[in-house]
């Protein structure tokens, strides 16, 4: 101490704290060193196992890693400032390689310190071109609690001669004895399989226009970067992996490109049936081009100009089907079994910056896309990790802002990183909603058990088989009758459970809404506003219990006047169209004085539902359009309901479907369209959607079809 003064000095023991014991695995440890040698300009990186150690139970092991690159190398210098400097920022104060211009990686300064978790002893080689060879050794266990890190002797010296340089060559070796952990063959071939993800696997290849992997002629070899693995007396495994055969048995594919700068995204979904397949099609390619990015928790991504510097976000993905259905019909050589140990293996969406990996994401253990989650609620909707195969690209120079975590789990947990995963987690659930459309056509024409027919069908084919069947007519009349009677009790049965569901969500609905409205004044109330604001509230929250009063209290068929009635309809729903800055367009010209006989409730709830459906879906167009139209015909009367929007995204048969939802996150439960199909079948009508709306070329349209029949609700 002097003039008062003192200083911070640090525990020897820090080394292990920033290394051992804050690096995860053996090869995250191994991706530290890895990304060393890739900053230092590499294009080769061997990873060597030495040392050979045979037990008393036969079980072969090694207790030496070499990594070896032919890299730049470094001075003596380079390793006396930089090297043995814990934390510097070179990297940062020149990110670029000086041979390829790399950008690099290792910008924290610790990545050196992962030697420790690998093993105790370490000895390093290096040599710049046209310059001595510098030799460099440690022993970790020196390293103990109560020693000041400065007063731990390390070795730094240039040698004359090594076996690792010949004919001036520079590069790096490092080898690390006394490891921490002995590694057998399997152990060494599971890190092999796993350290096929420790760049890009698609770095070569690249999909065209239909989804089908190719093999991307823009690839630079110059600039290739290429980790094997050697085994003593085993041999080199080169691990630039050919995981194009594996992706080429995916079943479902898409390639996103996400615009940060323009908050826009080119998508492409395909479906790729297996040869066998011979009652599906694989022709089904589906493109949207520059639509706005629709976010799963905020409906629409505002992005401000200093969220925007995130750069182009490139996500490939490869789905899985290992169904029964699915499983008889696999005949590529390597068997369903192997390719779903590999999948399973090497399963997740994984972030990759510069074709490098970044941890810890698509790890076993990290839910970053909320996957697991949201597969307890809808498991046949969210893929897990062991059917689903991604990667995430990145340009380091354009997402600088997405800064990686000093314990290489992730970026940092700022506006950037909270925007990047909203991102690719509204691409890939966009991406399962396509999946479950396939899967679904799968089952239907494959399992016994999805053949959809209609009941009536059932019966009809009962009864008709009845009529064939060489029995006694009397015989023939009771059966008849049972089966008739059994299926007024399912009809019956099915109604009751029908309208229980439609009344418990009708309440669900009714207090979700009221508690938003009654939050919305006592809000008011608490800022004293003063205007005709809280007057409005007040006025929306007596309509809304006076509507949905009526809406439960009303069982009955009545006779109304139609446009009336869609008037008063059209007037309860007008609070929620000023709210979402709606335009509704009505042309009644159609049903001028004409009355119909209703069950007005039913023709609310499946109004309110379209309304709500299209306000979503054109939520992000600049002007938002709905059209409601009606029609006198000879048969009854229609209600046709047109948008300005993107229209209905899949086939229109599987979207009726119950629990179906084309709506990114929880928007949605899936029982829009089935329900008003329900409740048209009740009202003696049926409903037909296309994409045929006056509004929007492929707009999204609704035709109520309501039929002059008496029916019961």
């Amino acid at each position: 101490m002097k003039d008062g003064k003192t200083f911070f000095s640090i525990d020897a023991r820090t080394v292990f704290q920033l290394g051992k014991e804050a690096i995860e695995s053996e090869l995250l440890a191994i991706s530290e060193l890895v990304k060393n040698s890739y900053d230092a300009d590499a294009t080769v990186c061997k990873v060597i196992f030495g040392k050979k150690v045979e037990s008393d139970d036969d079980i072969v092991s090694f207790n030496q890693i070499i990594i070896e690159d032919n890299g730049l190398g470094m001075s003596f210098n380079d390793m006396q400032k930089n090297w043995l400097r814990i934390g510097t920022d070179n990297k940062i104060k020149d990110p670029k390689s000086k041979k390829f211009q790399r950008r690099k990686i290792g910008e924290k300064g610790i990545g050196r310190l992962a030697l420790n978790r690998l093993g105790n002893k370490v000895d390093i080689y290096t040599k710049k071109e046209n310059e001595s060879i510098v030799h460099f050794s440690v022993n970790f266990e020196n390293f103990k609690g109560g020693l000041d890190l400065v007063n731990v002797p390390v070795l730094l010296e240039k040698v004359n001669e090594s076996r690792y340089f010949k004919d001036n060559t520079s590069g790096t070796v490092i080898i690390i004895d006394n490891l921490c952990d002995l590694w057998t063959l399997k152990s060494i071939d599971e890190l092999k399989e796993k350290s096929m993800m420790l760049q890009n696997p698609l770095n070569k290849y690249t999909l065209d226009e239909n989804n089908n992997i190719v093999l991307d002629k823009n690839t630079k070899i110059s600039n290739g970067f290429i980790i094997n693995f050697e085994i003593e007396e085993h041999g080199t495994s080169d691990i630039e992996l050919e995981i194009k055969e594996y992706l080429e048995n995916s079943l479902f594919r898409a390639s996103i490109i996400i615009d940060t700068t323009k908050n826009q995204w080119k998508y492409t979904h395909s479906f790729h049936t297996y040869d066998s397949m011979t009652r599906l099609n694989d022709d089904m390619i589906v493109r949207d081009y520059e639509k706005i990015i629709i976010d799963v928790d905020d409906k629409q991504v505002v992005l401000e100009p200093d969220d925007l510097k995130l750069g182009e976000i490139k996500i490939s993905l490869f789905g899985y089907d290992f169904s029964s259905e699915v499983r008889s019909m696999f005949t590529h050589a390597m068997g369903l079994t192997f390719l779903k140990n590999v999948i399973s293996n090497i399963g997740g969406v994984k972030v990759y910056r510069d074709n490098q990996r970044v941890y810890n994401y698509g790890e076993p253990g990290s839910d970053w896309l909320e996957l697991s989650s949201k597969r307890v609620n809808r498991p046949g909707k969210f893929l897990s990790n062991n059917v689903l195969f991604g990667s995430v690209e990145l340009d380091r120079e354009s997402s600088l802002n997405l800064k990686e975590k000093t314990n290489r789990e992730g970026f940092i947990d700022d506006k950037y990183s909270q925007r990047f995963v909203v991102l690719v987690r509204t691409a890939i659930y966009r991406f399962f909603n396509d999946v479950e459309q396939y899967k679904s056509r799968i089952k239907t024409q494959y399992s016994k058990v999805m053949k959809r027919v209609r009941e009536d069908e059932i019966y009809d084919r009962i009864v008709t088989s009845i009529d064939l069947a060489q029995i006694d007519n009397a015989i023939k009349i009771e059966l008849k009758e049972g089966i008739y009677l059994y299926r007024e009790q399912m009809e019956y049965i099915k109604n009751v459970l029908f309208n229980v569901s439609i009344n418990t969500l009708d309440y669900l609905n009714i207090f979700h809404d009221l508690e938003n409205k009654v939050d919305k004044i006592r809000n008011m109330v608490s800022k004293q506003i003063k205007d005709d604001s809280i007057n409005d509230s007040f006025d929306e929250l007596e309509l809304f219990i006076k509507s949905h009063n009526d809406l439960i209290r009303d069982k009955d068929f009545k006779k109304y006047i139609v446009n009336t009635m869609l008037d008063s309809i059209l007037f309860e729903e007008k609070f929620y169209l000023l709210r979402n800055k709606v335009i509704l367009i009505k042309d009644f010209k159609g049903t001028e004085s004409v009355d119909f006989e209703f069950h007005r409730p039913s023709i609310k709830r499946i109004i309110n539902n379209i309304i709500t459906n299209s306000t979503y879906w054109i939520s992000t167009n600049e002007r938002k359009l709905i059209k409601i139209k009606t029609i006198k015909t000879e048969d009854g009367i229609e209600i046709i309901i047109d948008d300005n929007g993107p229209g209905f995204n899949g086939d229109i048969d599987f979207l009726r479907q119950p629990f179906v939802t084309r709506k990114l996150g929880n928007k949605g439960i899936g029982l829009g369209l089935f329900i008003i199909d329900e409740l048209m079948r009740k009202s003696n009508g049926e409903v037909e959607y296309s994409n045929n709306s006056e509004l929007e070329k492929n707009g999204a349209r609704v035709r109520l079809i309501f039929l002059n029949r008496k029916g019961k609700i």
